[in-house]
């Protein structure tokens, strides 16, 4: 999805060597079915203070630290995502979703502009671009129907690896640097939607490759 990309992206520009395993046939994940929405607030400082002030509202633990790296980076979206292919255009659609709360009028949401409107068309738009800046400008090797199924440690707990493939294509992979997991979800996983959320029956919109076992292969490593 969307995080993958972008993760590949950086840690490539970065000087990394970088390969993307996706376990589902194509990539895009829920960002395909998104509304292809990005966040780019006008300044940190208020957005700093939107974001603290929604966790708060919300009583949910949060790292102001954290907030704060993602406020100073997240001012620069807009040209982060214009830089990954020339004439990209974008336009604003939308704003805070709690504009009661103090920073809102910082937090604009961006739209990649292209033929065509609607939510699948917007989130098309988004991807074919990320799409392109992987897969075209940068070569990644992007390998699909490749389910990552566990991380590989060390004698110190330090992840070096992992193991993936389906059958007689299981392969491992030794990472030099790190090995990054934007897995998403558990939304198509029935038995951990029982065990962590209530209500029953849930009904799931997204991808359906979010089936939670990036998060259990980093449980099992220690997180």
């Amino acid at each position: 999805g969307g995080a993958g990309a972008a993760a590949a992206i950086a840690a490539h520009d970065e000087g990394a060597e970088v390969i993307i395993l996706e376990s589902m046939p194509q990539g895009g994940g829920n960002t395909r079915v998104s509304m292809g929405g990005f966040l780019c607030p006008t300044n940190a400082q208020d957005a700093v203070t939107y974001i603290t002030g929604l966790y708060e509202f919300s009583r949910s633990e949060f790292d102001p630290e954290v907030i704060r790296v993602f406020a100073e980076e997240a001012i620069k979206n807009v040209d982060w995502i214009k830089s990954l292919k020339e004439g990209t255009e974008v336009q604003i659609y939308g704003h805070a979703g709690f504009p009661q709360v103090p920073g809102a009028a910082s937090m604009n949401k961006y739209l990649v502009k292209g033929k065509g409107k609607g939510m699948t068309v917007f989130a098309e738009h988004l991807w074919s671009l990320l799409t392109y800046a992987v897969e075209e400008k940068r070569k990644i090797p992007v390998l699909t129907d490749t389910p990552a199924k566990n991380l590989i440690t060390n004698s110190a707990g330090e992840v070096i690896g992992l193991m993936a493939g389906e059958g007689s294509r299981d392969i491992s992979i030794r990472a030099n640097r790190a090995v990054i997991l934007t897995t998403g979800g558990y939304e198509y996983d029935q038995k951990t939607l029982q065990n962590n959320v209530k209500g029953f029956p849930i009904y799931s919109f997204g991808n359906p490759g979010n089936r939670g076992d990036g998060i259990r292969m980093a449980q099992k490593a220690g997180a």
